[in-house]
């Protein structure tokens, strides 16, 4: 990345952890999950004209408690100020942290492979939209693929809802605006998911579906709208979300 104007570019190394020298003298760790080390380096390129010396480096970081989840997944939470509130607890134990995509890469060439391809499939979703998911002729692959860059972590409930959805149709329609003033009409989509219910082992049968209703309509043009539906084959029922206005942003 490049700091504007300041001439001096910087780049970025997520490895895994290593282990310090009392984890590798005595042979103790904590849990199975010892985090990442981020690397950053700074250079001047040669073809810039000469800059003020860096003297100071401001760095927005996201960090995490790394492995403490694992040894305690029901704490007890307080709250910073002196608010009247007698407990807080949590609606279910903290999830054990999953480790960043490249580092559960295998080494090597294989490795580097797989990385470049999901990089790139990253990078396609700048110019994604809804048709390209839900056009018809083009089956569920492209939503399965978009869908598991997110799901692929280990978690089978996961890709359990990713693949519980079969078949995905489209078709134009035109629907009266739910807008202030005269009565007009708009063009959109109307987007059909077959879920097949038997897959997801007892698991919500309408959570992914609503937050597609949502995806689809952040790729979908401003004079727009998208309609998503959901047809559950084993109740062979339908279940229509409301009409969504397109929102995408410009880039």
């Amino acid at each position: 990345g490049q700091n504007g104007g300041s001439g001096w570019v910087y780049s970025t190394e997520r490895r895994p952890r290593r282990a310090m020298e009392e984890e590798r003298r005595e042979g103790l760790t904590r849990t199975s999950y010892t985090g990442d080390d981020v690397f950053l380096a700074v250079s001047r390129p040669l073809v810039r004209p000469a800059t003020r010396p860096l003297k100071r480096l401001d760095v927005m970081a996201l960090c995490t408690n790394r492995d403490l989840p694992i040894l305690d997944d029901n704490p007890t939470l307080t709250l910073e100020a002196g608010d009247p509130v007698e407990t807080v607890r949590l609606l279910g134990a903290l999830r054990a942290p999953q480790p960043a995509i490249p580092a559960a890469l295998p080494a090597g060439a294989d490795g580097e492979s797989r990385a470049d391809d999901l990089a790139w499939r990253l990078v396609a979703q700048l110019a994604l939209n809804f048709l390209s998911l839900a056009k018809e002729g083009r089956g569920i692959d492209p939503l399965h693929a978009l869908l598991d860059l997110y799901a692929d972590r280990g978690d089978p409930s996961l890709a359990r809802n990713v693949h519980s959805i079969v078949r995905i149709d489209s078709q134009p329609v035109i629907e009266r605006l739910q807008i202030d003033g005269p009565m007009c009409f708009g063009r959109g989509t109307e987007v059909t998911l077959h879920v097949d219910q038997s897959v997801l082992a007892g698991q919500s049968t309408l959570l992914l579906s609503a937050l597609l209703a949502r995806l689809f309509a952040r790729h979908a043009g401003i004079n727009g709208f998208v309609r998503t539906r959901t047809r559950l084959l084993q109740k062979q029922e339908d279940v229509p979300w409301p009409m969504t206005p397109g929102n995408r942003y410009l880039i």
